[in-house]
This record gives structure tokens, C-alpha cells and sequence, in this order.
């Protein structure tokens, strides 16, 4: 059910086509972001009419509220969106930069602070494709990225990167057996 192939090259540049359990996506291809199961101020069907080949969740968000086990049972992200087409879930590392004030950074993963409800939740690489499985992504991204702000000092940046990669290595594993078999994932 997964594959992806180059239909056209110029330069750096390509085009190809990747075909997921619910659909085929054209590349390059604008994703609309629906951070909380929904694209503001359009329906599934404004999507369509739009041309929207795909459309990207918020794992974080969808954990906080309503909550992946709620949205399981519920049939799965796609019938919870009204949304036949692929998804793609983040992974929850976004909130790493943008909720730096409710968040503790260590070795293990994120400890975030809800904004919702006051209470804690640890987010950590295997945690987050958990989440994502759960809730059903076509495409599920593995690391809990450390993002640096864009006027960040270069030392900055360098410990960001140094502290996502053991982040990397634990998606990886955690990755493998919840969506395989997929050529992608040795």
C-alpha cells in the first residue's frame, strides 16, 4: 500500500507521486494543517473542492484533546475528520518550540505542561509514534524534534541538533514495528 516514484526531474527539482493506504499524493504537494482534527473555516468537501491531496494533524494537540484513545474508538483520525484522504501527524515536536513555557526538556523526551487542563504529560520519541498509530496517520513523523527560534545563536542551534539525534535513533525503533512492512523502514 505504500510506494513512491519520480515522475519528472529538473535540476534539484522533482516531481513524483506517493501512494498511501488512503490515497495517492501528488509531490510537491500544499498540506493544510487541521492541528486539531479540523482545517479552520473549511469542511472536508471545501478541502476536496480545493484540491487538497492531504492534510496534516497535530499530534500533541489531538493527545491533549480529545485524546488518541477517544479518537480510536471513534474509528480512527480519517472517520473522526470526515476525511477519506491521507493524513500525516507530526510528531509533537513543534510544541518543544512553540509551548517553550509550559514544556521540561531532558535526555528521555519532553515533559509538557497541559494548557488545556493544567496536568503533565511526557511525550517521548516512542510515546509520540504510539500516539500516532493510535490515532491512525498514514504518515507518521518519528522525531521529537528540539527546534531552535530563527535568531537563535549557532551554539544554540548545535545543541538542538545534538539533542535531537538520540530522539532519532528512538523513533526509529519505536517506528518499526507499527508500520511496517514499509519499504522505507529497514
Amino acid at each position: 500500500m505504500f510506494d513512491f516514484w519520480i515522475d519528472g526531474q529538473s535540476g534539484a527539482a522533482r516531481s513524483g507521486s506517493l501512494t498511501l493506504p488512503h490515497g495517492t499524493v501528488e509531490t510537491p504537494v500544499f498540506m493544510p494543517v487541521g492541528t486539531q482534527a479540523t482545517v479552520r473555516t473549511l469542511s472536508p468537501a471545501d478541502l476536496k473542492a480545493v484540491g487538497a491531496q492531504i492534510v496534516l494533524a497535530n499530534t500533541y494537540h489531538l493527545h491533549v484533546r480529545p485524546g488518541e484513545d477517544v479518537i480510536a474508538q471513534l474509528g480512527g483520525l480519517h472517520k473522526f475528520m470526515a476525511w477519506e484522504r491521507p493524513l500525516l501527524t507530526d510528531s509533537g515536536g513543534f510544541q518543544v518550540f512553540s509551548l517553550e513555557g509550559f514544556r521540561k526538556v531532558d535526555d528521555g523526551g519532553v515533559e509538557f505542561q497541559s494548557h488545556v487542563d493544567g496536568g503533565r504529560r511526557k511525550l517521548t520519541p516512542e510515546r509520540a509514534i504510539e500516539i500516532q498509530a493510535t490515532l491512525g496517520s498514514d504518515i507518521a513523523m518519528p522525531s521529537i524534534g528540539h527546534c531552535s527560534g530563527w535568531r537563535s545563536a549557532s551554539s544554540d542551534t548545535s545543541n538542538c541538533r545534538r539533542a535531537s539525534r538520540p530522539s532519532g535513533r528512538s523513533s526509529r525503533a519505536a517506528l518499526c514495528p507499527r508500520f511496517a512492512p514499509s519499504p522505507w523502514i529497514e
